[in-house]
Order: C-alpha cells, then sequence, then structure tokens
C-alpha cells in the first residue's frame, strides 16, 4: 500500500514476467549464473518501483479526475507501430511482444494504459507545481 493506495502484486509479477522473457530471450542471459542472478535482482528492484509509481499514478489520476480515452490508447499503440513511413500491423506488432515479453495483447494495452495515465498524471502534477512556484 502506497498512500492508501493498493500496490498489486498481479501488476508486479506481469512486469517482472515481461523483463526476466526480455532478458533470457532477447538477450540470451543465463538467468542461473551470476550475472543473470544480479540482473535478475536489478529487474525485480526495478519492477517493484515502477509498480508503485504506477499505483500512485493511479490514486492521483483518480483525485485529479484524469483519464486515457480508448482513442488515446489506440493512437500511441499505432504510433508505437509506425517507424519512419512504415506502419507495422497490429498481428506483427503483437506477435514481436508476445515474443520479446511474453505478453498477450491485452497485457501489453493494459500496461501502455498506466503508462499513459502516469504520464497524464504527471504533467497536470507538474502543472500544478509549476503554479504554486509561480505565486
Amino acid at each position: 500500500v502506497i498512500d492508501g493506495e493498493q500496490v498489486r502484486y498481479s501488476d508486479y509479477l506481469l512486469k517482472y514476467r515481461g523483463s526476466i522473457n526480455f532478458l533470457r530471450e532477447i538477450e540470451g542471459v543465463n538467468l542461473s549464473s551470476e550475472d543473470g542472478q544480479r540482473q535478475s535482482n536489478f529487474v525485480k528492484n526495478q519492477e517493484l518501483n515502477d509498480t508503485i509509481a504506477d499505483a500512485y499514478a493511479k490514486k492521483l489520476a483518480r483525485e485529479l479526475d484524469i483519464t486515457v480515452s480508448d482513442v488515446e490508447l489506440e493512437e500511441a499503440l499505432r504510433q508505437q507501430r509506425v517507424s519512419g513511413e512504415t506502419e507495422q500491423s497490429e498481428a506483427a506488432y503483437y506477435t514481436t511482444i508476445r515474443d520479446y515479453y511474453g505478453w498477450s495483447a491485452d497485457e501489453f494495452r493494459d500496461i501502455t494504459r498506466t503508462k499513459l495515465l502516469r504520464q497524464k498524471v504527471a504533467y497536470a502534477v507538474d502543472d500544478k507545481a509549476s503554479a504554486v512556484s509561480s505565486e
């Protein structure tokens, strides 16, 4: 719990699983080695901190009445599929996400929505901080 907001263990595990999958499958890290264990421990801490920050952002978003619409989410996902003048198909993109992180399309969409919400909250809080500091 962070400032009264529940930090979901399942959110942490989803992120941790994705990072470990990337290390193992894409980076070729042997997680049984000393270096692999060190990297795994680093990822554990990093993903826990990230999950805590997400939970706190969700709390602030509720208080500030900030949401991420389906349109905003779809546009962000579309932008991620664009490289130069080429746009990757949704199916190909989600296959890459599954291969790299082991996440389903729905899991990746949830993660992306949370990141967008966190970004919107950060901007809103920053604007308030700027206004307070200029008074």
